[in-house]
């Protein structure tokens, strides 16, 4: 029943996909993505991605159906798969990508953009996200003297936050209803340049989850989302220097530890 219900869309997803295409315009149309599905059947997941990757005018592809409990080796050889089938220059995009693990992983096997609802999810728990998502790069990669410095001020500005901090600011997340906020007067993260941690302290936001109001969510999703695309800033700078390797293996280390 699993194998009849994952594959009985595909050949209705492919000739969709290659109906849609060929439809006649004369404005600019919007991009159009084929959406590889199959479930975690490697062969029908093979099928799909080879018949999208005949379509010429699809401009990139979606993996559909990640994020449904699958194990991560089962994960990574759906990646591997689908991937190989694609042109390398045609954006793909995971579906459902929780963790920041999980979006590394799927960078490593060349996955370009996702959809993720892990600031959300953080945030409907009352918990900020406060993972170490920068490193120095002259650990990371003994080359990065001959890189462009980042401003001096800015780097001292940040290692006295840290020396600042307490033990909460390595961990993956702080959960903001915890009673030990209730007099914390510093910051969600110190380092943090977001609305919310420039002009809340912690006590505050414990207070209005407290309380129920929704303003308590507005602000957590702002420093939930902030973060979250700052760590995407340096998975694109560490691709751009040619150390996502090391990047990676130094943000799981620092993620597990936490």
């Amino acid at each position: 029943k699993k194998a009849s219900l994952a594959a009985v869309p595909i050949p209705l997803t492919t000739s969709s996909s290659s109906s849609s295409h060929t439809a006649p315009t004369n404005q600019a149309r919007p991009l159009l993505f084929g959406v590889i599905e199959g479930g975690e059947m490697i062969d029908s997941r093979r099928f799909c991605a080879k018949a999208l990757s005949d379509i010429e005018d699809l401009d990139g592809f979606v993996v559909a159906g990640l994020g449904q409990g699958e194990a991560s080796t089962t994960r990574q050889e759906i990646l591997r798969t689908v991937l190989a089938c694609l042109p390398v220059e045609k954006p793909v995009i995971a579906s459902v990508i929780h963790s920041p693990l999980q979006v590394l992983e799927c960078v490593s096997h060349g996955v370009d953009l996702f959809e993720s609802c892990y600031p959300y999810r953080l945030t409907c728990k009352g918990c900020a996200a406060t993972f170490q998502h920068k490193f120095d790069k002259k650990y990371l990669n003994p080359s990065a003297k001959q890189r462009k410095r980042e401003n001096d001020t800015e780097e001292r500005e940040e290692e006295e936050a840290k020396k600042k901090s307490d033990s909460t600011f390595f961990s993956s997340k702080i959960n903001l209803w915890d009673p030990k906020y209730k007099l914390d007067t510093a910051p969600i993260s110190p380092t943090c340049r977001c609305y919310t941690c420039k002009t809340y302290t912690r006590a505050y936001l414990h207070h209005l989850l407290n309380t129920h109001e929704m303003l308590a969510q507005v602000l957590l999703q702002l420093h939930n989302i902030y973060h979250f695309q700052a760590f995407f800033e340096e998975i694109r700078g560490a691709i751009s220097e040619s150390r996502f390797k090391e990047y990676r293996e130094q943000f799981e280390h620092a993620f597990d530890a936490a």
